[in-house]
C-alpha cells in the first residue's frame, strides 16, 4: 500500500511490541514490489508522525548535524533513523497506529497522475499542479 509503481522508495520498517509501542525502525532503501522479501503486510513508516513540540529541538539539531555532514553529497535525511536512535536510547516512546488504507505519495513525476486520479475517485478536491 505504500510503494510506487514507477521506481524504488525508502521506507522505515517498523517493529512493535505486543502493546503497539514502536521498538525499532530499520530504514531500507531501493524497495520495490519485488525486493527484500518483505511480506505484503510489513508495517512501514510513511513519515506521518504526530510529534509533541518538545521533540522539535532534538529533531532540529539532528537535521543540522546531517546538513553539516552532507554538505557536498546528495543524500536523504531519514527521520526514522533519528526516531530509532531516540527509541534505542530510551529517550522516546512511540505508539503506532496502524492503517490498512492505500497511501498516496509522489516520489516520481510519473506518480502524480495516479495520485490525482485516486483522489478524484475519493471526491477529494485537488489544487495541485
Amino acid at each position: 500500500n505504500t510503494l510506487s509503481d514507477n521506481g524504488t522508495v525508502s521506507r522505515g520498517i517498523c517493529y512493535t511490541d505486543s502493546t503497539g509501542v514502536l521498538t525499532r525502525i530499520d530504514e531500507l532503501q531501493h524497495i520495490d514490489r519485488h525486493s527484500h522479501g518483505l511480506p505484503d503486510q510489513t508495517l512501514v513508516s510513511m513519515n506521518f508522525w504526530g510529534f509533541h513540540p518538545v521533540l522539535f529541538d532534538t529533531l532540529s539539531r539532528a537535521f543540522d548535524d546531517y546538513l553539516l555532514a552532507q554538505a557536498y553529497n546528495e543524500s536523504e535525511f531519514f527521520l526514522p533513523a533519528v526516531i530509532n536512535q531516540m527509541i534505542t536510547s530510551q529517550s522516546l516512546r512511540v505508539s503506532v497506529i496502524p492503517c490498512d488504507e492505500q497511501w498516496y505519495g509522489i516520489t516520481y513525476a510519473a506518480d502524480k497522475a495516479g495520485v490525482q486520479s485516486a483522489l478524484r475517485q475519493k471526491r477529494i478536491p485537488l489544487n495541485i499542479d
